[in-house]
């Protein structure tokens, strides 16, 4: 994919954009930073100029913001009325302009062109336009070519949910490049993971002691 990397710049129109189609309702951040407050600087072209500049400004130097490195994380119910630990979902409460930059990036340009040059594996079935079945006859007709060849094979079933901030970061590094995104764009992305400070929020409040690491450790 060469000559087709991506800068990482975020553009005025892609703010308002975004930010007139999200959800008022979301939940904030640790900052306390709700996305009404984004949604009405979405509405002016200034203050759409100049949160935009805020956001290029960090990331082209690959260095997060310091209210970046903090997120909220927040267990809901998978069965309404069952509060075991082992039947909650873990979701990750970032930034609002963090994670606008992580979906531009990430899940657009670089979706976007992975799609253009055919990288996106027949077998990854979690794709818009595709249903679970889709998956399980490709399993079915793997195991069915092992057969017929008689080859020496194995399959495993892992489940990596609430393992995204344990993803190897070199390795990660290098297929992000390989798809065209900037440097700066992924050191942006991984010194949040490496140095994010993780707060609790639950039905008394956001814990005051969070947990985490740093670039060192």
């Amino acid at each position: 994919m060469e000559g087709e990397n991506d800068d990482g710049w975020l553009t005025v129109p892609e703010f308002q954009d975004y930010w007139k189609k999200a959800k008022e309702r979301t939940s904030s951040s640790y900052s306390g930073r709700h996305f009404g407050h984004y949604k009405a600087a979405s509405k002016d072209d200034f203050l759409s100029a100049l949160h935009t500049g805020n956001i290029n400004l960090a990331t082209h130097r690959g260095r997060p913001l310091d209210r970046w490195r903090k997120g909220v994380t927040v267990l809901l119910e998978k069965e309404p009325g069952n509060c075991f630990i082992d039947k909650l979902r873990a979701i990750l409460l970032l930034e609002g302009d963090l994670n606008q930059f992580l979906k531009e990036v990430f899940a657009r340009r670089m979706m976007r062109r992975m799609r253009a040059a055919s990288m996106v594996p027949v077998e990854q079935i979690a794709a818009k336009g595709k249903v679970c079945v889709d998956g399980a006859m490709l399993k079915r007709l793997y195991y069915d070519g092992v057969n017929i060849t008689h080859r020496n094979s194995s399959c495993n079933s892992v489940d990596a949910a609430n393992c995204y901030d344990a993803v190897n970061h070199p390795l990660c590094s290098l297929s992000l490049r390989a798809t065209g995104v900037g440097q700066s764009s992924i050191n942006t992305y991984l010194r949040s993971l490496q140095s994010m400070e993780y707060f609790l929020r639950t039905g008394y409040g956001v814990s005051d002691n969070p947990h985490g690491g740093s670039e060192d450790n």
